[in-house]
């Protein structure tokens, strides 16, 4: 099977990702090149969303009810807040899963962006990676399950995101502490050029042997992954941007594990496990899964207090933040953010007027619409700072200067949660309906901190407000972040480690 046989479906997104990823400054789909569809799509890749939605509203016209259309237009509206604008698209496209279960195999942003119950996302998803093909033969090459007790057990990591991510900077001390002499460990990195120097610099040291792979076809990727032989492979990826579904037409290994990069099923037949915890995936929703769910003492491994140095008032200038302000942070980015959590967040900084709200920027024309936005709900502009592109080291000092991180709930603002609890700062969520909204939670009962996840949305604001009008309060929280996470201490995170071999172990005598 080719590995691309829809012309505007899903072999199309993730060779436009990698595409993309490389700096590749064309078109893949060479045919249609000029056209208003691959005018469209351009715009989209090159992050331009805003003449995107237009160019895809356009076509719309001419081709009413194209899902892949409107997947596109959808995911554009959300980049860029027009919350108006979505939502007729999203209630298309949600009746249209009634008709086509994987909408034409469309991109996942798009069953993330729109409400889905965990039957009908678990279908979307199924649905979706089918059209790839499945073949249950494995690699004429692949490694045997049977070994001896004198054998290393070869596990390969599959990751796009081995950098400072929340699938990344927790993860490293898991590779660095694997038993050698019983494991060994490879790593294999989809990330793109311009990561190519991060990852190679936190990961490589780190793996008894390490791959990149990120300007590889998929068939070379699978031959490369064939050729180490490995045990057990552990995608790290899953059903988020760039995800290697094509790698697993074949099987690569006797026992394959989804794990980490996104909390929901991948929806492949040839995974066998799905690593989680109790909180993500409940035992009454592990019928939404197509792999066996094996649970974990907690979803990611324990987070360790970071290195810190006291934040300066010349600092706080430099990014922009007034004197004297309590900063929130809400640092998830754009696309991922829905009119329900915004208006939450600002009735938190009408209920505590000495606060900050600090984001990520995105576009000019995305910050003018949170303004005005903002402005209905009577919150000035001077009440909101927009973060700009940093490099990592800056951008984790930025936590040294949050008093209270904002969970996204509808998506998850993992990154920041981890960023935001290793610098002691308290983290505020919702608790969650679907596993790629309850990250945050699962992290904070990882910790015992069960309380920083509300109910619902009037005690998500109580909560935050409450913390952010009461410095002693606020004080109080601070002392309990870092009072759980120095518990994280490195005996606890080789606990991890151990509990996690052990995992492997039994996966692969049973394989």
């Amino acid at each position: 099977m080719a590995e691309s046989t829809d012309k505007f479906g899903v072999g199309v997104w993730d060779r436009w990702e990698f595409a993309r990823e490389l700096g590749a400054g064309r078109y893949p789909e060479s045919s249609d090149a000029g056209t208003g569809r691959a005018a469209a799509d351009v715009a989209f890749f090159n992050g331009d969303f805003g003449m995107a939605a237009d160019l895809y509203k356009a076509l719309s016209e001419h081709h009413p009810g194209n899902r892949g259309i409107l997947a596109r237009m959808l995911h554009c509206y959300d980049a860029t807040c027009d919350w108006q604008a979505r939502e007729p698209i999203a209630d298309a496209l949600t009746a249209a899963l009634d008709i086509e279960p994987d909408l034409n195999g469309t991109e996942p942003l798009c069953y993330l962006s729109i409400p889905l119950s965990n039957r009908k996302a678990f279908e979307f998803v199924k649905a979706r990676n089918a059209r790839y093909g499945n073949k249950s033969t494995p690699q004429a090459n692949a490694s045997s399950a049977c070994k001896s007790d004198t054998e290393k057990i070869r596990i390969g990591y599959l990751s796009i995101d081995f950098k400072a991510h929340n699938c990344g900077i927790p993860l490293w001390p898991v590779l660095a502490g694997h038993k050698h002499d019983r494991f060994h460990i490879i790593g294999y990195s989809l990330a793109g050029t311009d990561k190519k120097a991060d990852v190679e610099r936190t990961v490589a040291p780190i793996c008894d042997a390490y791959r990149n792979l990120g300007h590889l076809s998929w068939r070379d990727v699978r031959t490369t992954i064939a050729k180490d032989r490995i045990d057990i492979l552990v995608d790290m990826t899953r059903n988020i941007r760039g995800a290697p579904i094509p790698l697993f037409q074949t099987r690569l290994a006797p026992v394959q594990v989804s794990a980490w990069g996104y909390g929901g099923t991948s929806g492949i037949p040839l995974m066998d496990v799905i690593f989680s915890d109790e909180t993500l995936i409940p035992q009454a929703e592990e019928a939404f899964c197509s792999e066996k769910v094996v649970r974990l003492p907690a979803y990611l491994p324990p987070i360790l207090v970071a290195e810190t140095h006291p934040p300066t008032d010349e600092e706080r200038a430099e990014f922009g933040l007034p004197s004297g302000k309590v900063i929130l942070s809400g640092f998830t980015n754009p696309y991922k953010l829905d009119k329900e959590t915004f208006t939450a967040w600002l009735d938190i900084l009408a209920a505590a007027p000495d606060s900050i709200l600090w984001m990520m920027a995105g576009s000019e024309s995305l910050q003018h619409a949170l303004r005005a936005y903002a402005a209905t709900r009577g919150i000035g502009r001077d009440r909101m700072v927009f973060a700009g592109h940093a490099d990592e080291s800056r951008h984790l000092r930025r936590f040294q200067h949050v008093d209270l991180v904002l969970d996204n709930p509808r998506m998850g603002s993992g990154s920041s949660v981890v960023h935001g609890l290793a610098a002691g700062r308290p983290v505020v969520t919702l608790q969650g309906t679907a596993p790629d909204s309850r990250g945050a939670e699962s992290i904070l009962s990882g910790l015992k901190l069960h309380d920083f996840a509300a109910p619902d949305w009037t005690a998500f604001v109580r909560l935050a407000a409450g913390l952010t009008c009461d410095p002693k309060a606020r004080t109080r929280a601070h002392d309990r972040i870092r009072t759980a996470v120095a518990k994280n201490s490195t005996a606890a995170q080789a606990s991890f480690i151990r509990t996690l071999e052990d995992r492997y172990g039994f996966l692969l005598k049973a394989a």
